[in-house]
């Protein structure tokens, strides 16, 4: 495995009451890593902090919101647009074809109901239901507007019709989806796991590779689906470079200090006979055992054009983490690792002034130094290529408390947002 810079977490600063960023760099080629300190808060050295440790001036609005003659409040101040969404939303993903169109797949839960399965629209103006089902969705991905992938608690489908308004729904498998991606519509990759109290880490992995000339459907699973892993995320950049994010059981051996799971990250790599095999070699390492009852796990994860990879979990330690890699000169394929966090951590007794764990779930970016990451607490933030900043989301007062799970965009101006009963759509400057 690549050495991982700032392997261990600076005790001072993981028990500060402040979030902040320890060092994060990514490899620079052949011979090993450097590291480079980013400022605490996203490079704001004066922000002040609130009771719970978020940035206060990236939350609260100006107080311009209070003038009598102002209307109501749509972008907030970094031109994050709010969007109406129906009542008792939760959106789990979001992926557009580029055609104005923009769908959203989660759940609708009215109170003493069981959630219902919903697809949203956005038609340019509004989102609508477009359609529904019975179990929760967690998934979309398409390769045009009239080729589109769902999946969910409820198995797998395909959406297909005459135009993006006639898009039409057809259940092809029955296993329990939890991540779609492909690189084209004749490649594409469907992952999942079945929860089940006795047997935590089952899971499958799916590969289509075009209609089945016998009259199947397609899709052939994956040998790696026979490991004992829950499997959460797939993404790649191309056909040849798939990556998997999972959990399996962290394997320690003390039932009542350490039992729980282990995040981990497998990746597409050449077999020597013209096919891959997944890897977890040169991969960082989330934590295997902790002394506590939870484990570690991988929330989130992308790549970045064909070279800079961003993971997010949290180590075994119960800190939030996050891993960012860069694709090592020379040839080998391998990717050197640094190693960062923003100092939040699950509030243990045993630790002082951790103000909870907040997780990193979403990562969407055109070149390394123009990334967007969201989580927990409707945390948004940029990378520059040098720091983080707190992208202002708020519109009211009260900041904006919702988790959110995911992003998809054309550029840093057409970037949609979406989460617990929220659906953000960052625009250009004036374009509110």
């Amino acid at each position: 495995m690549s050495s991982v810079l700032s392997k261990h977490v600076v005790g001072s600063m993981l028990l500060a009451s402040s979030i902040a960023l320890v060092g994060i760099a990514c490899s620079n080629g052949d011979s090993g890593d450097s590291e480079e300190h980013v400022t605490p808060d996203g490079g704001h050295p004066d922000a002040s902090l609130d009771a719970d440790g978020r940035d206060a001036s990236a939350l609260v609005p100006d107080a311009s919101d209070d003038a009598p003659d102002a209307g109501p409040r749509t972008c907030s101040d970094d031109d994050v647009c709010h969007t109406a969404l129906p009542p008792d939303s939760y959106l789990r993903d979001v992926w557009s074809a580029g055609n104005g169109v923009v769908w959203a797949v989660g759940w609708t839960e009215v109170k003493n109901r069981v959630p219902t399965g919903t697809v949203f629209r956005w038609d340019g103006s509004a989102w609508t239901v477009h359609f529904e089902m019975k179990d929760r969705l967690h998934t979309v991905w398409g390769s045009g507007s009239t080729d589109i992938w769902i999946g969910g608690e409820g198995g797998l489908f395909h959406g297909t019709g005459a135009s993006s308004e006639a898009i039409t729904w057809t259940k092809v498998r029955s296993e329990s989806i939890s991540s779609i991606w492909g690189s084209s519509a004749t490649d594409i990759w469907a992952v999942g796991s079945l929860w089940q109290y006795t047997n935590p880490y089952r899971g499958t992995v799916l590969h289509f590779k075009g209609p089945s000339a016998n009259g199947g459907d397609g899709w052939e699973v994956d040998p790696l689906t026979s490991r004992p892993a829950a499997y959460q995320k797939v993404w790649g950049t191309s056909g040849s470079d798939v990556w998997l994010a999972a959990v399996e059981d962290n394997q320690c051996t003390d039932r009542y200090l350490c039992r729980g799971s282990r995040g981990f990250v497998l990746r597409s790599r050449p077999d020597g006979a013209g096919g891959f095999t997944w890897s977890e070699d040169a991969m960082p390492d989330f934590g295997r055992v902790a002394l506590d009852s939870f484990g570690s796990v991988v929330t989130g994860g992308a790549s970045i054009g064909g070279g800079d990879t961003w993971l997010f979990g949290n180590k075994a330690n119960q800190y939030d983490a996050f891993f960012r890699g860069a694709l090592k000169t020379g040839g080998s394929g391998d990717y050197g690792w640094s190693e960062g966090t923003f100092g939040t951590c699950r509030d243990l007794v045993s630790l002082r002034g951790c103000q909870g764990l907040w997780l990193t779930r979403a990562v969407w970016g055109r070149t390394p130094n123009d990334v967007y990451i969201a989580g927990d607490y409707g945390q948004l933030r940029h990378w520059n290529g040098t720091s983080f900043s707190l992208v202002k989301t708020t519109i009211k007062k009260i900041p904006l408390q919702a988790s959110l799970f995911a992003m998809w965009g054309t550029s840093s101006t057409d970037l949609w947002i979406v989460g617990d009963r929220v659906a953000l759509h960052k625009v250009a400057p004036g374009q509110r």
